[in-house]
């Protein structure tokens, strides 16, 4: 019953940190999506309000555009890694605490079985001995019954010869 206990505590530990796992990802994911979202969004208002001149700003500005989307490519890459990372710590936090749970759930079941080992032997041990006085006690009473049935043979041996004087002198 503690064994079974144990396992659903450990399986809602597993479930409870699964759900942050994924509610994490989620996260990060929507605020990604909703930070390249709004880049594009203002990058497609900004080209539909300057329509031809900005093709040409953008021809002769195209290195510093350049230099912008690399830009925005390293801060995603990094808040991609930065959400990978922490979704690494959270996974193996929740696997080193499930070990944890296991290995002391281990440890107690083998303190337990060791316990019930031990205590299984003392009783045993127990009703050896019992059982051993209990046939001394069984030898002794026998050897009792012996002893009253042969002075209760020489007893009813007495009396049968006294009957037998005491009949034998009235008789005669």
């Amino acid at each position: 019953d503690g064994v079974r206990e144990q396992t659903e505590q450990l399986s809602q530990l597993v479930d409870t940190r699964r759900g942050a796992l994924v509610e994490a990802l989620g996260s990060k994911a929507a605020e990604i999506s909703s930070t390249i979202g709004s880049a594009a969004d203002s990058a497609l208002k900004s080209i539909e309000n300057h329509g031809g001149a900005f093709t040409v700003a953008m021809m002769n500005n195209s290195s510093d555009l350049a230099r912008q989307i690399n830009t925005a490519s390293e801060i995603a890459i990094g808040a991609v890694s930065k959400s990978l990372k922490d979704i690494d710590q959270t996974s193996r936090a929740a696997i080193d605490q499930s070990r944890q749970v296991a290995t002391s759930t281990i440890n107690e079941l083998q303190e337990t079985s060791k316990i019930l080992r031990t205590d299984t032997l003392a009783l045993f041990e127990r009703l050896r001995e019992g059982n051993i006085l209990l046939q001394e006690v069984l030898t002794g009473a026998h050897d009792n019954l012996n002893s009253l049935e042969r002075a209760l043979v020489t007893r009813v041996a007495d009396f049968v010869s006294a009957m037998n004087d005491v009949t034998s002198r009235n008789g005669a």
